[in-house]
């Protein structure tokens, strides 16, 4: 890679990204797949991670180490029992575009790996899709989700949670319509064995081709301040738990 690139990867920790028709299950796959981004990347690539589900949480800033990056992926399954029911892309987004507002990479990109269901409809979804463009970053979809059964959570006993297998629900359109409308891409994985083809620079360098157009690069970010500073209070919050 000539160019540098700076990534925010987005992990959606969701509780229905504990479903087991993924082995073990979505969660750990979609972690497994991030620890490898993460190990084989270069020099010229920086990223950042945010965990979400009904709120989100930056848990570890654009950084080019390795070790940062890796040890931040530890607080997964601490985080997915702590963090607010749903799932909402309109925070995640917004904080993705946070960890990137000061790139000066050649490309800036936001990978957000989901189950592909949004369940809390955000008034404010128009103004993060905004604010992604206004940055210059592309946002690129990989969905994890099985074509027709689940094996999702239930309930919860003492000895756990409690799955059921159900027939899987149509595909949210949400990611697919941010992705097309920010020029990046979408891929969709309906078993482990297929995400195991998953190359997540490929999927990268992919988007990193296409060209980018009616961008706005001069940036008012007052218009940002507020909401910036109400993720970084959220992320604090956290502090104590993902030491």
């Amino acid at each position: 890679m000539d160019k540098f690139s700076d990534t925010a990867i987005l992990i959606d920790v969701s509780i229905t990204m504990q479903s087991t028709d993924f082995e073990p299950n979505r969660m750990t796959v979609v972690k497994n797949a991030v620890e490898k981004f993460i190990n084989d990347k270069d020099e010229k690539q920086s990223f950042s991670i945010i965990v979400f589900a009904g709120n989100s949480y930056l848990i570890c800033p654009l950084t080019k180490s390795k070790s940062e990056l890796i040890k931040s992926l530890d607080n997964l399954d601490k985080l997915w029992k702590r963090i607010r029911f749903g799932t909402n892309y309109s925070e995640a987004l917004l904080n993705g575009v946070y960890s990137l507002q000061n790139s000066k990479a050649d490309f800036r990109n936001i990978m957000i790996f989901s189950d592909g269901t949004s369940n809390i409809k955000n008034s404010q979804l128009q103004f993060s899709k905004d604010a992604v463009k206004n940055f210059g970053i592309k946002v690129n979809s990989v969905i994890i989700k099985p074509k027709d059964f689940e094996i999702i959570p239930k309930g919860i006993d003492k000895n756990g949670l409690v799955f059921e297998k159900v027939p899987a629900k149509p595909l949210d359109s949400t990611l697919i319509k941010i992705s097309h409308e920010t020029k990046g891409i979408f891929e969709v994985y309906h078993t482990k064995k297929d995400f195991k083809n998953f190359d997540a620079h490929k999927f990268i360098s992919k988007s990193d081709s296409i060209n980018m157009t009616n961008i706005n690069l001069k940036i008012d970010k007052k218009i940002y301040e507020n909401k910036f500073q109400k993720l970084q209070k959220t992320t604090d919050s956290i502090k104590t738990i993902i030491k």
